[in-house]
C-alpha cells in the first residue's frame, strides 16, 4: 500500500487517480468553473451524455465497487454542467478515504490493461442495447440491415426469412444481424 503517515492517521497516495482540478475537460482552460473547490479529492471515473455504452458500464461497476467504503460526504458521484457536452460526471473520492482510494487505484491501473471492468455486466449491456436498437427500427430498417448484412457477409450468412425480422429478439437468433449491430 502507498501511503504516507502523519498524525496518527495512514494516507493512501494514488498511482493512477489524479487530484480533481479546475481544468475545463474540453479545452483544459481553468477560467471558467465556478463551483466548489473540490481539490482535496481524486477522480475515480469519468460520464459524459455523450458516453458510450463501455463507458457507462464500467462507471456503474467502478462505482458500486468502491461505494461501500466511503465515509467522507465530499465523496462521491459529482456532476458539472458543461457548455459542449451538456454535463459530465466525476466519481470523486477524498483524500482521507484510503481504503476506497486503494481500491479505485487497483481499479484504474485494471482499467490500463484491459478496458472492460466487469466482462459479464458489460456482456449483458451490449446484449440489452442491441436488442433495444432493434425494436425500435421501422421494418424497412430492419430489412436494409438484412440486406447490408448479407453484402457484408458474403455467403457466409445462411438464408433468412425475412418474416422472422418482426421478432424483437431476431438478433439474439442470429450471429451475423447481431455482429453487425454491434459494429461501430
Amino acid at each position: 500500500m502507498n501511503s504516507e503517515s502523519g498524525d496518527n492517521m495512514n494516507i493512501y497516495i494514488p498511482k493512477n487517480l489524479n487530484r480533481w482540478n479546475r481544468a475545463d475537460p474540453a479545452t483544459g482552460g481553468r477560467d471558467n468553473y465556478a463551483g466548489a473547490d473540490k481539490s482535496s479529492c481524486y477522480v475515480f471515473l469519468f460520464r459524459s451524455r455523450d458516453s458510450r455504452l463501455l463507458e457507462e458500464n464500467n462507471f456503474s461497476e467502478g462505482w458500486e465497487a468502491i461505494k461501500p467504503l466511503l465515509k467522507n460526504e465530499e465523496s462521491g458521484i459529482h456532476r458539472f454542467r458543461h457548455w459542449a457536452c451538456g454535463w459530465y460526471e466525476l466519481i470523486l473520492i477524498h483524500e482521507s478515504e484510503s481504503a476506497a482510494l486503494a481500491e479505485a487505484d487497483d481499479i484504474a491501473a485494471r482499467l490500463e490493461d484491459y478496458p472492460i471492468l466487469n466482462e459479464e455486466s458489460f456482456s449483458a449491456a451490449e446484449h440489452e442495447s442491441t436488442l433495444e436498437y432493434w425494436g425500435n427500427m421501422s421494418l424497412s430498417e430492419r430489412l436494409h440491415t438484412l440486406t447490408r448484412c448479407k453484402e457484408l457477409f458474403r455467403g457466409s450468412m445462411p438464408e433468412i426469412n425475412i418474416f422472422g425480422i418482426r421478432h424483437a429478439d431476431y438478433p439474439a437468433h442470429n450471429s451475423y444481424v447481431y455482429q453487425y449491430l454491434n459494429i461501430e
